[in-house]
């Protein structure tokens, strides 16, 4: 069966009884947390996203990925927003995020840099907008960005980590004009990444 939700989602379970068509712009509160099974299929309409200010735990399994993507019949790249997560130790695995327009974004607080403590690991990244990054870390920390597949188009960076401190990314494979940047961030670990990138694969701005 098909649940549609937009507005505020307080803490609550989605799981594999529904597809979720996010019809608005959705938010998880500061507090709250929405958990996502293994193998729930998440579609947004055009230009909708989710903001996630609170906690999103969405870990599927390598049989039984979460997918989040396109409502649209005949999806194209670009066609929903993005996920935006401003709180602190989410966790998403084992998930495809599919025609984005917008990267997958963890923000922390600036000026004052706090760790946000979020895990990205299996994820599969595609089919997104001509100005989308994969994953873009800005003003946190302690993130773990590992076992990804991420292609971006245009010049753009599979992985962009700005200010960002006491980050590990290993693992990853990348099709990018530039693979991984990373600026004015300290205690990076980047190793055992395989990057296809017409630029640079890896850069640091220090």
């Amino acid at each position: 069966s098909i649940q549609e939700v937009s507005g505020t989602v307080n803490t609550a379970t989605w799981t594999t009884s529904n597809v979720f068509y996010v019809t608005g712009n959705c938010t998880i509160p500061s507090g709250q947390t929405l958990t996502i099974n293994a193998g729930v299929r998440v579609k947004f309409s055009s230009g909708k996203g989710m903001e996630v200010n609170g906690v999103l735990i969405a870990n599927g399994t390598s049989s039984s990925r979460i997918v989040f993507t396109s409502r649209e019949s005949v999806p194209a790249a670009g066609d929903w927003d993005r996920i935006y997560l401003k709180g602190t130790n989410s966790q998403l695995s084992y998930f495809d995020y599919l025609y984005a327009a917008n990267s997958l974004r963890v923000d922390g607080s600036y000026p004052a840099i706090t760790a946000t403590n979020t895990t990205i690991d299996n994820g599969y990244f595609a089919n997104l907008g001509s100005e989308a990054y994969g994953i873009y870390l800005y003003y946190g920390g302690g993130e773990t960005i590992s076992n990804n597949n991420i292609t971006v188009g245009g010049e753009n960076k599979a992985i962009y980590n700005h200010n960002s401190d006491n980050i590990s990314i290993t693992g990853n494979t990348i099709n990018a004009y530039r693979g991984i940047h990373v600026d004015n961030a300290s205690a990076i670990v980047i190793h055992s990444n395989s990057i296809v990138s017409e630029y640079q694969g890896i850069y640091y701005d220090q």
